[in-house]
């Protein structure tokens, strides 16, 4: 079929672990997951049993990314590079609407299953992360 492409924003904070831990359930809790084409989702009482049901095409979603990582790979989440930000946004320090406004750039960076992660700015202050990915298929 082909991959697709997901975003999710979450609030800034001091552990990316957490945001990323918080993100997950988050997603899951609203069942925000599953393919455009999907017709009937799986209905998992847990995100491990979710992605067992799911197997290798994945969630199309955060929920396919486990961990963090230094650089975007298959089921890690790693920040852009400073050159990939600067050519796509303009800034290392974008706005929310500058990371929406240039993520059909940063996704052209990217792999199936991968994710990467942009801090957003309001002024000078972090205000948001904002995971961008692909699905495995």
């Amino acid at each position: 079929m082909g991959a697709f492409p997901w975003k999710h924003v979450s609030p800034f904070g001091p552990d990316a672990e957490a945001i990323l831990t918080d993100a997950r359930r988050l997603t899951f809790e609203k069942r925000a997951y599953g393919k455009p084409y999907a017709r009937g989702e799986p209905r998992s009482k847990t995100i491990p049993a979710l992605l067992r049901a799911c197997a290798e095409e994945g969630t199309c979603s955060i929920l396919d990314i486990t961990s963090l990582g230094p650089a975007p790979a298959p089921g890690v989440a790693g920040p852009f590079s400073k050159k990939t930000l600067q050519a796509a946004l303009g800034t290392t320090r974008p706005t929310l609407a500058q990371v929406e406004d240039g993520a059909s750039e940063l996704y052209e960076s990217l792999g199936r299953g991968c994710a990467g992660y942009v801090v957003a700015y309001d002024g000078s202050e972090p205000t948001q992360v904002v995971f961008l990915g692909y699905s495995f298929d």
